[in-house]
């Protein structure tokens, strides 16, 4: 048996949250993106909407999940580009102004390897629905990040996201968990996550080597890299899927 509750509830289950992360993300997605800088503030004035899946004896970490309240558009089809980032960016933004929410974002669901494939990310799914319902917002959006895209880098989104299978449901298995549980696809956000960072830095991520100018096709990345030589930089710029549920 788990439990889910969240940081704010139970504040030394952060340290939970610090083991998953640490394990459960791929080396590639641990090069810092744009709004990485504003992680520790979910733990700070946001704890409400980090949950944690634990099995309580004894206590060991299973996943985790966050989200993060903002000011959304009228129309769900003007959430943001920019997706990740920019959603986490804005709701930062609205938290430090003081504006009044609308609607929670979900930023990440997370679950240590040993555990996946046990219901868990359906459970931490269906945990942020109920967390969206208790603050009376009416919309769970999600900027989704379909990992098995990382086999279809110069695929567009666009073509990839909407594929189905003959029953109707979409191809992808983490399009089609959201879908299962009543999500609803609103469309790609081209640049959902970006990151910078030095060659160096990509080749130990990546254990590859980028010796031209050009494009690369990475470890669990959802699109390809772009290597710049002569500026010794690299950056990858993820699309994701935004996905809503509506919460009666």
């Amino acid at each position: 048996m788990h439990s889910i509750t969240s940081v704010a509830d139970r504040p030394e289950l952060l340290v939970a949250v610090q083991q998953i992360f640490d394990v459960a993300w791929s080396p590639t997605l641990m090069i810092p993106s744009v709004s990485s800088h504003l992680i520790p503030r979910l733990f700070t004035d946001l704890s409400t909407f980090v949950l944690v899946a634990v099995t309580d004896n004894p206590i060991e970490p299973l996943g985790y999940a966050a989200a993060i309240p903002f000011v959304g558009p009228d129309d769900l089809h003007d959430l943001p580009d920019g997706g990740y980032d920019e959603v986490f960016t804005l709701a930062v933004q609205d938290f430090d102004a003081g504006r009044t929410p609308t609607m929670l974002a979900g930023l990440a669901i997370a679950v240590m390897p040993k555990h996946r494939g046990r219901g868990v990310s359906e459970a931490l799914a269906k945990a942020l629905c109920n967390l969206t319902h208790s603050h009376r917002f009416p919309h769970l959006v999600v900027p989704v990040r379909p990992a098995h895209k990382a086999a279809e880098p110069f695929t567009s989104m666009e073509e990839y996201a909407y594929r189905t299978r003959q029953d109707g449901a979409p191809a992808d298995p983490w399009i089609r968990l959201h879908w299962r549980l009543g999500a609803s696809i609103v469309r790609v956000c081209p640049s959902s996550m970006t990151m910078h960072g030095t060659i160096a830095v990509w080749e130990k991520a990546t254990g590859m080597s980028f010796p031209k100018t050009g494009l690369y096709a990475i470890p669990d990345g959802l699109a390809p890299l772009w290597v710049d030589c002569e500026r010794g930089d690299a950056v990858l710029i993820e699309p994701n899927v935004w996905m809503d549920y509506v919460i009666a």
